[in-house]
């Protein structure tokens, strides 16, 4: 039986330490993908000196997207799904 694939949605999350720190437990939990929507944590990264701490592989196995809505990012995401199991 195929494993579930369970993704994870923010909504205009603010600070990279915080996105940092759930890309960290999704990790932990064998999440395979992380979307966000909104310009806060874009802008959030841009405006520190200092990057996100990934050097922990434990968060590298997480994929982070930027999307405009999150029901289309899982829409998108089901769609390729059914294609891939035909």
């Amino acid at each position: 039986m195929k494993k579930p694939q369970v993704h994870i949605g923010l909504v205009n999350p603010k600070s990279p330490e915080n996105v940092g720190a759930v890309l960290r437990a999704a990790a932990n939990y064998d999440i395979a993908q992380m979307f966000y929507t909104g310009e806060r944590y874009p802008r959030a990264i841009e405006r520190q000196a200092r990057t996100i701490d990934m050097h922990r592989k434990v968060s590298q196995d997480v994929q982070l997207s930027q999307q405009i809505s999150l029901t289309d990012a899982i829409a998108d995401n089901i769609k390729s799904s059914v294609s891939n199991f035909r």
